[in-house]
């Protein structure tokens, strides 16, 4: 059964279901090193896009629509996999867009190849329907899937999104990290528990998404892929509707290749935050999140506050050494980790989650959720709290509840009389007292 700390001190969105635990699973061996970067390889000014497809007509439409932009980015165009591979060769490129279904070498072969060679460069998928092998497939290797015909409009605009979050992150090695991210570590239990109920024919989707939404981890990768051939404006920011637009027969494929969710190895080490604690930690920022927004706010809230520390797995899984080091530079500096991170990198945690989101192509209300919620909140803000606000304070809040009592001191953050004073009111006026065990 999941542990009872895992569910612990929080109202969930819904009920969460138990299902039985399993024998432990074969672990992935810890990533390689990142390899080293190259001169050449440092982004230019201007982002360079290449477009891969084996139709010469499609690249000749291409061209015309971006003939306009052609001033913002350095546009490349290759027939064929091993095209493209001679160009990343020979000039630095921030971005390849692929078709799929292409003669000798798909364009999942080209992006498996580019994860682990280039691992910085954003990887986009830009094709029809394809075989169902292939899109399972491409799933670990894909950040974004456009489907054809894809409005000009959108292109533009997913284009910028894309390599404008990228140009702010300067520092080429956290480019590798967070592009080498498939799936980030997911609680073991959490991880056996939702393999079992997969392989059961009698699966619903509540259960899957009530299970899924007690991790970040597979939580993220299901709204990613949920938002990923997105063309009509319907953003999903909750996992119940990301499973649903998935379908549960789709996330049983995925998970069966092992594309979509794995447990923490026992290399992936939380300095100062036990795996069960970060788990318990983020549920709790994500209630609270939602019990102090807006009705119509809560998912985002919940959802936001749910990833605010996501970040965090990504170095864990990533940038372990970095992750460690600061850890302990924040120890004897009497520092937060975060402000550890920014002295070194100019990066902080809630941002580098952020630069995850936005290449994933989740929703720009839920990257900017994230990115912001590490700042304080708006002392003056009245209830209910907008998504934003209401994650930076069930931050501070979540530092009240008796659990955070094993959290390292690095992962704290001090505030003064008048933010203590806000969270006192909001405590108050929501009755976190009783809810949520929340200390004044």
């Amino acid at each position: 059964m999941i542990s009872d700390e895992l569910t612990a001190a929080v109202e969930p969105v819904g009920s969460i279901p138990e299902p039985p635990t399993m024998p432990a699973p074969t672990l992935r061996p810890a990533p390689p090193t990142l390899p080293s970067v190259r001169p050449s390889q440092v982004p230019a000014p201007i982002p360079t896009v290449l477009f891969v497809d084996d139709e010469e007509e499609v690249l000749a439409g291409l061209r015309v629509s971006l003939r306009r932009h052609r001033n913002d980015y350095h546009l490349r165009f290759a027939t064929s996999a091993g095209d493209a591979i001679a160009i990343l060769e020979r000039e630095p490129v921030d971005m390849v867009v692929t078709d799929m279904r292409m003669p000798e070498r798909s364009g999942a072969d080209l992006l498996d190849e580019l994860r682990f060679r280039f691992p910085e460069v954003i990887r986009y998928v830009l094709s029809g329907q394809a075989e169902d092998r292939l899109v399972h497939r491409s799933v670990a290797v894909t950040h974004r899937w456009l489907s054809k015909p894809c409005p000009p409009e959108l292109l533009v605009a997913t284009l910028a999104e894309a390599t404008g979050h990228w140009s702010q992150l300067t520092d080429p090695h956290l480019r590798q990290a967070i592009g080498a991210v498939d799936a980030l570590p997911s609680h073991p239990e959490v991880y056996l528990a939702l393999v079992e109920l997969l392989g059961s024919d009698r699966a619903t989707p509540d259960q899957v998404a009530g299970l899924i939404a007690l991790d970040p981890a597979a939580s993220l990768k299901v709204l990613q892929w949920a938002n990923a051939a997105n063309v009509t404006g319907d953003e999903v920011y909750d996992v119940r509707r990301a499973v649903e637009r998935i379908g549960v027969s789709s996330l049983r494929a995925l998970a069966q290749a092992d594309e979509m969710i794995r447990p923490f190895t026992p290399s992936e080490v939380i300095p100062g935050f036990p795996i069960d604690l970060f788990h318990r930690y983020s549920r709790a920022v994500a209630s609270l999140a939602a019990s102090l927004a807006a009705p119509e706010d809560a998912h985002l809230a919940w959802t936001g506050g749910l990833l605010s520390n996501v970040g965090m797995l990504v170095e864990v899984s990533q940038l372990r050494d970095h992750l460690a080091d600061d850890y302990r530079r924040a120890e004897i500096g009497g520092l937060t980790l975060d402000r550890t991170e920014r002295r070194r990198g100019g990066v902080g945690l809630a941002e580098l989650g952020g630069h995850l989101l936005a290449l994933w192509g989740l929703p720009t209300g839920l990257t900017d959720v994230v990115v912001a919620s590490n700042r304080l909140p708006e002392l003056g803000a009245d209830l209910p709290l907008s998504p934003v606000n209401a994650v930076r304070a069930a931050r501070l809040l979540a530092q009240r509840l008796p659990l955070a009592q094993g959290v390292g001191a690095p992962h704290r953050v001090e505030v003064g009389e008048r933010v203590t004073t806000a969270l006192d009111r909001w405590t108050n006026d929501l009755n976190l007292t009783s809810r949520f065990s929340v200390k004044r």
